[in-house]
């Protein structure tokens, strides 16, 4: 079995007995097609109408900005980073998403990975499966963050049980905004001390976002020394520490931590520096996940999965793999027959390579595809060689 992190900032791979794996949401077009993550982060500020990194927190067919070659939308850049990372056909996908992401955009998902040739054995939600072994009698809130947003789920724990009740997204305070920042403050220095300003040209605008782009897994924030070519000559300033943090406290000025007790991090949220020691100054307990504890997590949850249906899974028990399979919860995303079907769970359109179809459209017809108004969402038929799936658009 394999667990995929869908965030766009790590896109994290999980197999029994393999390293962890990461990868970034960001697609750059060059001369010669297609690349993906660091490579393509390479070309961000160089070539930015050749690149976007959006796609994986709107998993939408949204059209792509700029000139991304074969990639016409959103769902094709999707799509076409799945067959990048080179996933085994042969074993199950458990995908681990936000609380934020709708059944519909879970519908498009399953559609693009059988498109890429991959199984989705169900959905899992990745607040509730990374944080099972928090120790916790009440609720918490787990923070996590991405390319463009940072998320806050809160769990309720009651009568044995933790469920993921809600999730809030927080636009404009995810790792660009940080990088942003730091940049400006960086150039602000160079312009101050030099009279040079490194954003003024893409060149060695993406020379200094080479050097800031690592800071974000330093184990603390630190001084710099931050040197920047230009024709012949190099240009130097070092930046503080202190001058980094006051724009990182900044930055998360837009997370809102009012009413939460207990908040737990991430990995990736506690990996970026001095974000934990930030935080926990505004909340009474603050604890972090370990990493060694996902994989294991993901197993219990993906317990409660069966091969006939697709399931959002948002409810666990606290212990024990037999308990987690009873208290999952069925969100509405299926590919299995059910005696009876809510309206949250009912498919609107037919997904045929990234098109999606509404159930009485011609073309469907025409190709004898199912047309009645009790389709599953998540259902999928194969129909003369063409994969059509079953999703909800709202």
């Amino acid at each position: 079995m394999m667990y995929l992190d869908i965030n766009d900032w790590q896109l994290t791979l999980r197999q029994p007995h393999q390293p962890t794996r990461c990868f970034t949401g960001a697609a750059a077009q060059t001369p010669n097609g297609l690349i993906f993550d660091d490579d393509a982060l390479a070309r961000s500020r160089s070539h930015p109408q050749q690149f976007s990194n959006r796609y994986l927190s709107t998993i939408a067919a949204d059209p792509v900005a700029g000139d991304m070659g074969l990639a016409k939308n959103h769902a094709d850049l999707i799509y076409r980073h799945l067959l990048q990372l080179d996933l085994a056909a042969s074993e199950s996908l458990v995908l681990a998403v936000s609380g934020q992401i709708s059944n519909a955009q879970l519908g498009l998902l399953l559609g693009i990975c059988a498109e890429a040739q991959l199984t989705v054995k169900g959905f899992i939600d990745l607040a509730l499966g990374q944080s099972l072994k928090i120790a916790a009698d009440t609720g918490y809130h787990v923070l996590d963050v991405e390319q463009h947003r940072m998320t806050l789920a809160e769990i309720q724990v009651r009568d044995g049980q933790r469920a993921q009740t809600r999730t809030t997204a927080m636009d404009g305070v995810g790792t660009a905004s940080m990088i942003e920042g730091w940049m400006n403050v960086i150039a602000d220095e160079f312009v101050q001390k030099t009279r040079f300003d490194p954003l003024h040209s893409g060149q060695t605008e993406q020379h200094l976002f080479d050097q800031v782009y690592p800071w974000l897994t330093q184990s603390q924030m630190q001084d710099h020394v931050v040197n920047i070519s230009n024709g012949v000559s190099t240009r130097e300033v070092e930046i503080t520490a202190a001058r980094l943090l006051e724009k990182l406290i900044q930055r998360l000025a837009g997370v809102e931590l009012g009413q939460v007790e207990h908040l737990v991090l991430t990995p990736r949220a506690a990996s970026i520096p001095a974000l934990k020691s930030e935080l926990e100054q505004r909340v009474p307990q603050c604890s972090v996940i370990q990493e060694s504890d996902i994989l294991g997590n993901y197993e219990q949850l993906a317990a409660a999965l069966s091969d006939t249906q697709v399931k959002r899974i948002t409810q666990a028990a606290n212990i024990g793999i037999a308990d987690a399979a009873e208290s999952a919860i069925d969100s509405g995303v299926h590919t299995g027959n059910r005696p009876a079907l809510t309206a949250s769970a009912l498919a609107t359109h037919w997904l045929l390579q990234h098109t999606a179809y509404p159930l009485n459209h011609p073309t469907l017809t025409e190709a004898g595809v199912h047309n009645g108004s009790q389709v599953a969402a998540g259902t999928q038929v194969t129909v003369a060689g063409q994969t059509y799936t079953a999703i909800r658009v709202t």
